[in-house]
């Protein structure tokens, strides 16, 4: 299985192709969901701010799940290492 670029991990490509990082996902994300406690939006508004706040909870969950992985991998690699040996060789007088 090839590894995901690290780069793909840090940014990820909205639909206008610009990189944008995984905090500034959650910061449009949280602006998003502050505009929608506004009861006195237009219905059409509202709408369109729930189809964005979708997206963006979508595009980061995405995120999420490259992350997970990739923590995954690294600790399987982890797991293979003989760490045991190390711990067998004598220790240096303190």
């Amino acid at each position: 299985m090839p590894k995901a670029p690290k780069e793909d991990l840090k940014k990820t490509t909205d639909k206008t192709g610009e990189a944008e990082k995984f905090s500034d996902k959650i910061e449009r994300l949280d602006e998003t969901l502050r505009r929608l406690d506004d009861r006195n939006l237009p219905f059409d508004e509202s709408l369109d701010l729930f189809e964005r706040g979708v997206s963006l909870v979508k595009e980061a969950r995405a995120y999420l799940e490259k992350a997970e992985q990739r923590v995954t991998l690294l600790t399987r690699e982890g797991e293979e290492t003989d760490f045991k040996a190390s711990e067998d060789k004598p220790r240096l007088a303190e």
